[in-house]
């Protein structure tokens, strides 16, 4: 198996058993939008008004990070990398360590890695190598300080 499945899949186990332990419908992957359904550009304006208004509240600008990354994700719209990658990084100034924030930016680490670089290896490894230490810095947050589950701790990599 390459690196690069290994960092992809246990990007998306993470992500998934992260947002599934507080997820509002079952199985849904981001609780903060319809399954499946890239937020629109008006919904987007207005998450970026959201978070203007309050640029210290985590959870308004998680989501407009989140909203970038999903139009990304969803749309392949790769205006929205940078953006998508400055507002959760911006999120982790408000709180250093959040999970779900991590695993966020970290996955998005990967999809950069396979979808935008992955003809150049070493961008490329690069891309997966940051994406695997943001996902690995989230599932090491200590219990007593996180309010998700994290039921894949036995996650390792082997060469």
């Amino acid at each position: 198996m390459s690196h690069r499945s290994i960092v992809a899949g246990i990007a998306v186990v993470f992500l998934v058993g992260l947002t599934a332990a507080r997820a509002q419908i079952p199985n849904q992957l981001a609780q903060d939008f319809v399954a499946g359904v890239v937020p629109s550009d008006a919904l987007v304006a207005q998450f970026e008004k959201d978070a203007a208004a309050s640029p210290n509240d985590l959870r308004l600008v998680r989501k407009l990070g989140k909203a970038y990354f999903f139009q990304f994700f969803g749309l392949g719209d790769s205006k929205a990398i940078p953006r998508a990658q400055s507002t959760l990084e911006r999120a982790l100034t408000i709180e250093k360590d959040d999970p779900e924030t991590l695993a966020y930016l970290g996955s998005l680490h990967v999809l950069v890695g396979q979808r935008v670089v992955e003809k150049e290896p070493v961008k490329q490894k690069a891309e997966y190598d940051k994406g695997l230490e943001l996902v690995n810095r989230a599932k090491a947050r200590p219990a007593s300080r996180s309010r998700y589950v994290r039921r894949e701790r036995h996650l390792s990599l082997s060469a």
